[in-house]
Order: structure tokens, then C-alpha cells, then sequence
């Protein structure tokens, strides 16, 4: 044999000379499979398809015949290597010189399936599926192939992994098994001391390995870097990241001091996977105040946000400048909780966005859609969102003694026909914020004489309060 053609069908003569060489009779074979054609030589076995050559696999030796049995090439060498003829002895086979060498190869995954000897074998037969070897001693052999649970057993003993999970994958393998083979592959090569490979196997069991399993080896290990490769693999995954981990994960930035992961796990454009409180306090403790104060805007964690500007960076001007961008209740809450603080730094510019809370919050959702943005009090007081409006009517307070109801001060909004009879109101009840100005009457004298006359139909409590705020100082009322 010479040469090596391709002929085609369609026409009614096509010949394609694809190589210079052929090969002895029964060494090619097809397989019917990928449709391509096999042929084998003394120095190599070659794949051919009507484009030409493609690849080939290095099987040296004189060869006798070639057969395809479902994923597999079958080769039968005129002499058995050493191995086989080993195995061929120790199984009482015959005299070597009349043995010839039979060697299974699985072309897809590229390992050796079989290695033994046969004596002068003259055919194979597939019955059942089944594999049969004919030999010419009038002997008919049958060769079995291994379940798939022994087939990976056999492979991972002899620390085969990524051969093991490439056959399992072929083999359409149960999931949690796959998994147990990343598993163990990741334990190999921990025990081997490959850190960063392991960690590799031990993230394709995300979603089925106990996280704690692993965190707890590297934690063991002092190995920071590979724990935090695992832990953004984690956090990658919604909802398998729990608090402890978010923890753990902003700890080894910190430790590490890479400011560049932090900001790309922290100030990212994509959905975040974790707990943005544990984050913040995580980030707060460690003193990573930025960090920390982004997050809190970023998700309207207000409180957060008010408790960093003042208790640690001290920053009251914008403090209260945060406040007087929130909406009327979230702007009342965090007043009356850091009101204090705020007049004890900025007296004067506290007690101004405490009288516009109380007299002069405009809300725009009355307005209608083209009323025109936002109403707040002159110095940038914030507003109230509309979906927010006419919300709290569960609650109906008694008259306070001066004849308001408290839902009519709070609000007002469409007259009964359904018209709105002028943009919404909302006014918080100064006498809720008397307490602030403890540290500073003076303030509270102020605030009070601007609330009265704005509002002259005000409490008792307010006048009684600025009465007697006037009694302290010993001056007479100004009237």
C-alpha cells in the first residue's frame, strides 16, 4: 500500500489523494461515530477525514489489526510489549512467540483502557453489546468492560483526577459524584503542599461542599491568599455567602491591605452577594471609614451612614447636610436621635433645619407630576417621596390640649372633592425636640420664638417652655 484516498459520492468520480502512505491489510478501521477513518502503521496511528490528516497518537509497533468498539480503538500488535506480555504469562495464555499484543485506547479521554495478550487473534466481534476476540486457537474470548463507579475508582487510586472528571463528565455522571472527585482531587494536592491548585478543585464544589470544610484548612495553613481566592468564589455565588464569611472576607483585605480588591468587592456595579450591615461594621471596626460610609449610601443605611460622620470621622457639617437630604421621616428620626451632637457642634445651622422640619417641609407628591421637583425648606431641607404620603392613619392621636389633632398637623393634603387644594405640608412637633438644646438654652430660646411665630396657633408646651426659658434669663418677654 502506497497511498491513502478519499473518495466522494456525489459525483461520479472523485478521488482526493489525502497521503503518501497507506497501510497493511486490516490495520483501518471507521468510526462510525465521528466519522472519520483510522489508520495504523509501526510508527504511529493516524486519524484521517476527507479534509486530510488530523491528529495522531504515537502507538509504536508493528500492527495486525484495528477495530472500533463504541468509544474505543481496539490495536492488536503482531508482538505484545513487555506489559502485556507479563500479563498474558502470569494469566497462563500460552507460549509468547504465538501472543499477540491487544491494547484498548480511549481516544476522547486519551488513556489506556486495556493492556494484555492474546494468541494470534483473527477477529473481533461486538454481540450484544458486548466485545468478542476471536483467536486463531478457536477460542472466543469476551472482554468486559468495567462499571462506571469502577472505572474512577481504579483512576483516582492511581491519582488520575482530571482524567477521572473528564471521564465522568463523559460518562453523564451524577453530580454530587463529580463533586466528591473535585473533593478529593482538591485533598490531594493540599497534602502536596499545591495550595493555589487546590484551591482551584475546591471551588467547583461551591454550592455542595461545606464551605466550612475548606475555610477551616486554610485558615489552619495560614494560607490568606488562598482563602480569599475561595471566599470571592463564594461571594460570587448568590446565596452562599452567609455574614460569618462577608466577615472573614473583608478581614483578609484589611490584613492584606489590598485596597485594590477592596474596592472592587465594595464599589462594584454588579449585584452584590452579601450582608451589607455585616460589611459595614466589618469595615467600620477595621478602620476603613470610606469603605464603609459608600455602602451605606449606596444602600440607604442612613443610620450607618450618621453614626461613622459623627462618631468617627467627626465630620457633623456633613452630618447634617445628610440629614437635610432625607425625607421628612427619616430626617425627623435621625434628628431626634443625633440632635444633641448636632447642637452641641452646629448650633445655628441645626436649629434652621429644625424649624423648616417644623414648620415649612414642603412635599411635592400634592404639586402633581409637573408641579415641579422636589419642595424643600430653604438651605436644601430635603422632601418627602410620595409614596410615602397619607401612609400613617392607623394611629389617631387625641387633641393635645390646644385643640390640634396631630394627623392634622402633621400633613395636609386634596380637599374631599379630590382636588388639591395647595402642595402637601408636613410639620414635625417642635416639642419633640426640646430635649436637644439641653446643653444649649440659648439655641432653645431661639428656635422657639421662631416656631411661635411662624406658628402661632402652637402648643402649650411651646409657650409654657419659652416662658420660662425668659423667667430664667430674668429679662422681660418681648411682645
Amino acid at each position: 500500500p502506497k497511498s491513502t484516498y478519499c473518495f466522494a459520492r456525489c459525483t461520479a468520480e472523485s478521488r482526493v489523494l489525502l497521503d503518501q502512505a497507506g497501510c497493511e491489510l486490516n490495520c483501518c478501521t471507521v468510526r462510525p461515530v465521528q466519522g472519520d477513518v483510522v489508520i495504523g502503521r509501526p510508527e504511529a496511528v493516524y486519524v484521517y477525514t476527507p479534509d486530510g490528516r488530523g491528529p495522531c497518537c504515537a502507538f509504536e509497533g508493528p500492527k495486525k489489526l484495528l477495530y472500533t468498539y463504541r468509544s474505543y480503538l481496539v490495536v492488536v500488535e503482531s508482538r505484545p510489549s513487555r506489559a502485556a506480555a507479563a500479563a498474558a504469562g502470569a494469566a497462563g495464555a500460552g507460549a509468547a512467540s504465538k501472543l499477540n499484543g491487544v491494547t484498548i485506547y480511549d481516544l476522547k479521554n486519551k488513556f489506556v483502557a486495556y493492556v494484555g495478550a492474546l494468541p494470534d487473534v483473527m477477529g473481533f466481534l461486538t454481540v450484544w453489546g458486548a466485545l468478542f476476540v476471536l483467536t486463531g486457537d478457536r477460542v472466543l474470548y469476551q472482554l468486559e468492560e468495567r462499571d462506571p463507579e469502577q472505572k474512577l475508582d481504579v483512576l483516582c487510586k492511581k491519582n488520575l483526577y482530571q482524567l477521572a472528571i473528564a471521564l465522568a463528565k463523559d460518562m453523564h455522571y451524577p453530580s454530587d459524584g463529580i463533586i466528591d472527585i473535585y473533593t478529593t482531587y482538591g485533598d490531594h494536592l493540599y497534602s502536596k503542599g499545591d495550595y493555589d491548585n487546590a484551591v482551584v478543585e475546591y471551588v467547583r464544589t461551591i454550592g455542595r461542599l461545606e464551605p466550612s470544610y475548606v475555610i477551616k484548612r486554610f485558615l489552619d495553613a495560614q494560607r490568606i491568599h488562598n482563602l480569599t481566592a475561595y471566599l470571592e468564589a463564594l461571594h460570587a455565588v448568590p446565596g452562599k455567602a452567609n455574614e460569618d464569611h462577608t466577615t472573614l472576607l473583608l478581614n483578609c483585605y484589611t490584613k492584606l491591605k489590598d485596597l485594590r480588591k477592596l474596592d472592587a468587592f465594595i464599589r462594584t456595579t454588579r449585584e452584590l452577594h452579601f450582608d451589607v450591615d455585616t460589611a459595614i461594621q466589618v469595615l467600620r471596626q477595621a478602620g476603613y471609614h470610606d469603605h464603609a460610609l459608600f455602602l451605606a449610601a449606596k444602600f440607604n443605611h442612613h443610620d450607618w451612614h450618621l453614626k461613622i460622620m459623627l462618631e468617627d470621622a467627626r465630620d457633623f457639617k456633613e452630618a447634617l447636610r445628610y440629614i437635610a437630604m432625607l425625607d421628612f421621616f427619616e430626617a425627623e428620626m435621625h434628628l431626634k436621635k443625633y440632635g444633641k451632637e448636632l447642637v452641641s457642634d452646629l448650633p445655628e445651622q441645626t436649629t434652621a433645619l429644625l424649624v423648616k422640619l417644623c414648620t415649612e417641609f414642603h412635599s411635592p407628591a400634592a404639586a402633581g407630576a409637573g408641579g415641579g421637583g422636589a419642595g424643600a425648606g430653604a438651605g436644601g431641607a430635603g422632601s418627602l417621596s410620595a409614596d410615602r404620603l397619607g401612609i400613617d392613619d392607623d394611629d389617631d392621636d387625641d387633641d393635645d390640649g390646644d385643640g390640634r389633632a396631630d394627623g392634622d398637623a402633621r400633613r395636609r393634603g386634596a380637599d374631599s372633592a379630590g382636588f388639591a387644594a395647595e402642595p402637601a405640608v408636613l410639620r414635625a412637633q417642635p416639642e419633640e425636640f426640646i430635649h436637644i438644646y439641653v446643653a444649649r438654652p440659648d439655641y432653645l430660646t431661639l428656635f422657639l420664638e421662631q416656631i411661635v411665630h411662624a406658628l402661632p396657633d402652637s402648643s402649650a408646651v411651646v409657650y409654657n417652655t419659652l416662658l420660662e426659658l425668659y423667667l430664667r434669663e430674668d429679662e422681660p418677654p418681648v411682645v
